[in-house]
């Protein structure tokens, strides 16, 4: 591993303990606008995982996805198959009433079909996932009870 790699192994043990939670927050200003902390935004965990995997961190890059895929699935289950434009990832909840408020949390409007990106999140997100992962999620396991689990941290 040449050192650049190793300081953002480094960098990323640290980002990855300091700000995971439910979901899979890589936001880290706390402006209290929607895609910011503690809001999970669904363009920003595509482009985490996907940089996570170009530099060979394909676990780590599983362990986001599937907190962000648990985060969805879970909300769907519970609340009718509603899929939000967004999350607060560090509670794992759709409730979150921030900027603009939460597109179809409220059931005066429920986009039925989801929002096009959080959509395209699951579906990309699939792809990171281990088939253990995708048994866990299947069954709506916990990350902190998965295989996704961070042992380490």
């Amino acid at each position: 591993m040449d050192s650049f790699t190793a300081g953002l192994a480094k960098l990323f043990a640290g980002w990855m303990r300091d700000v995971f939670g439910p979901g899979a927050n890589n936001t880290v200003f706390n402006s209290v606008t929607w895609a910011d902390y503690p809001f999970g935004w669904a363009p920003h965990q595509m482009l985490a995982w996907r940089g996570f995997k170009n530099y060979g961190f394909d676990a780590d890059a599983g362990r986001l996805a599937y907190r962000w895929l648990y985060c969805i699935a879970k909300n769907a289950h519970d609340y009718n198959g509603m899929v939000p434009e967004k999350y607060n990832v560090v509670t794992g909840s759709h409730d979150v009433f921030v900027e603009y408020g939460n597109v179809g949390t409220k059931f005066s409007y429920i986009a039925t079909e989801g929002f096009g990106w959080m959509n395209a999140s699951f579906e990309f997100g699939l792809k990171f996932l281990s088939p253990a992962q995708l048994a866990d999620l299947r069954g709506l396991k916990p990350p902190a009870k998965s295989v996704n689990r961070l042992a380490a941290l």
